[in-house]
Order: C-alpha cells, then sequence, then structure tokens
C-alpha cells in the first residue's frame, strides 16, 4: 500500500504562492511511488498579489485556497479539514507564499505570526511522529513552531548561525550533513530517508523531520 501524504499550498506562484516547479515536482515524485496524494491549502486571503511579468505588486485580492486550486487542478480541500489519523506525512513545498500566506516571515522576520491551522496541523503531525517535509523557505514554520528545532534554509556559503536570529535557521549547505552535524536523529533520519529515497529524489533542499 502507497503511502498517504497531505501537500500543503500556499497559492499558485512563486512570489505570492506555492513555488510552481517545487510543488510539481513534489507531486510527480510522490506520484511516481505510488504514493495517495491529498492537497491542501488554508481560504484565507493572500497577504498581497504579485504581478509575476513585472515583479510588483497589484491592488487585486486572491484566495490562497482558489489559488491553490489551480495547482491541484481543483482536487484540494481547505487546510481545517485535515485529519492526520488519514495521513502518514506532510509535505509544504517553498515559494513566497510559504513565507507571506501561511506565515509572516517575509515582513516579520523572527517575530512572525504562523498560520492558525499551519500550526495546528504541524504539532498534530509532530506530536503523531509523523514525517514533515519542508523545501525552500518553509522550514521556517518548523523553526517557529517547535522551539529549539534546527533547520537549514536560504544560500549562503557557509554554515554560520545567524546570531540575530532565536528560530535556529542555518544556511543550506548539503541539509543532510547540516541535519547530522548537529546532533539530528541520525536513525530516524535514515529511516526516513530510506522509505522516501526515491519520492524525494530530485528534490534539492527537502527537509524531513522525524521524531
Amino acid at each position: 500500500m502507497g503511502k498517504r501524504v497531505a501537500v500543503v499550498l500556499a497559492g499558485c506562484g512563486v512570489f505570492d504562492g506555492s513555488e510552481i516547479h517545487e510543488a510539481s515536482a513534489v507531486l510527480v515524485h510522490l506520484s511516481r511511488q505510488q504514493a495517495t496524494v491529498k492537497i491542501f491549502a488554508p481560504n484565507t486571503d493572500q497577504m498581497h498579489v504579485v504581478d509575476h511579468l513585472k515583479g510588483s505588486p497589484t491592488e487585486e485580492k486572491r484566495n490562497v485556497l482558489v489559488e491553490s486550486a489551480r495547482l491541484a487542478r481543483g482536487d484540494i480541500q481547505d487546510l481545517s479539514e485535515l485529519d492526520v489519523k488519514d495521513l502518514d506525512a506532510i509535505i509544504f513545498p517553498g515559494g513566497f507564499g510559504a513565507a507571506k500566506n501561511l506565515c509572516s516571515w517575509a515582513v516579520e522576520g523572527k517575530d512572525c505570526a504562523v498560520n492558525e491551522q499551519v500550526e495546528t496541523v504541524l504539532k498534530a503531525f509532530h506530536a503523531e511522529k509523523k514525517p514533515i517535509g519542508l523545501c525552500c523557505i518553509s522550514p521556517v514554520l518548523a523553526a517557529k513552531v517547535f522551539p529549539g528545532c534546527e533547520v537549514t534554509v536560504g544560500h549562503d556559503k557557509d554554515d554560520r548561525k545567524p546570531q540575530e536570529s532565536p528560530l535556529n535557521l542555518y544556511a543550506y549547505i548539503e541539509s543532510q550533513q547540516q541535519l547530522q552535524a548537529r546532533g539530528f536523529n541520525r536513525q530516524s533520519f535514515s529511516q526516513c530517508q530510506d522509505s522516501w529515497q526515491h519520492s524525494t529524489r530530485g528534490l534539492w533542499s527537502l527537509q524531513f523531520l522525524s521524531y
């Protein structure tokens, strides 16, 4: 039986929603491994809307769930309907929407707030000891929700910890090595990696938190 995986989207488009390439890559790799995928998004307004041709904000308003439905071909549910007991893992693709619509990291940094439903879902998977996959910028969600959680994010050329941030964010340099070097549960990581090695192949900067 294939794994049952939730994929949480944050809109449609790299600058104000989910990064389409990342979201598509996640879905393709899960499909190749016969995973049963359910797609979710919070039913809330986007922080703002960006004209992706000009790269500048517009005055219009868009809904995260409605925009995410574009990527899901309409087969999507309100995040409030997610039941952790029906799923084996959860993955959050990146894109600025993760830092604008799922939390306010893009404008508030370390003082950001996480969407209430997103926080509830993350804590539910953590409590059930089920894997949480985080792409690109989305690890900031875990860093904020789980005090002391250490994640990698960004493209810095070294692994220095940002001294101004209490969220334990490290530069992305080979995520597995960075996590292991900081005392990550190696056995849990290896088991998770073995179970998902094919479905995650090619997804750079995808991190799994397993407890």
